[in-house]
């Protein structure tokens, strides 16, 4: 019998932009996304599943305003890298059951301000889609960004 179960989500993104207009940028990103899902029984044994996700490609970024308040888009498309994992404490085996690679998008919407000198955060919307031989997976995600 499950006595509790729960799931955590965490995303990363890295990427390089250069400048083709003032309010335009072209350039490389990556996007992380990792997916955990637990169970715990009564003897607190536990089974979970997680899901990595890794898109790289091109990105551009588009930015409609002023330095200190902009709305910005952003897209990437690129090749997409999914490992599963499965885990189990009772004997303490992880297990890999699929490596699987791909086509992968992202969309992201944001408003970003000006907080200091040095420092903008921008609370976002992302949509990412990920084709694998096994199906379309996809994830929406609300995030802030800090860029320094």
């Amino acid at each position: 019998m499950i006595e509790r179960s729960g799931s955590t989500v965490f995303a990363v993104d890295v990427g390089a932009y250069w400048a083709l207009t003032d309010s335009t940028r072209l350039g490389w990103g990556s996007h992380a996304v990792r997916d955990s899902y637990s169970s715990v029984d009564a003897g607190d044994n536990e089974i979970g599943i997680t899901t990595n996700h890794w898109l790289v490609g091109v990105s551009g970024r588009q930015s409609f305003g002023d330095d200190a308040q902009v709305f910005f888009g952003r897209a990437d498309v690129g090749l997409v890298v999914t490992i599963v994992n499965a885990r189990r404490t009772v004997d303490n085996v992880e297990i890999e059951i699929a490596t699987e690679s791909g086509f992968g998008f992202l969309t992201r919407a944001g408003y970003g301000f000006t907080a200091s000198e040095t420092l903008n955060i921008a609370p976002q919307l992302t949509f990412a889609g990920f084709s694998l031989p096994s199906g379309f997976n996809s994830s929406l995600e609300f995030g802030v960004s800090f860029t320094f």
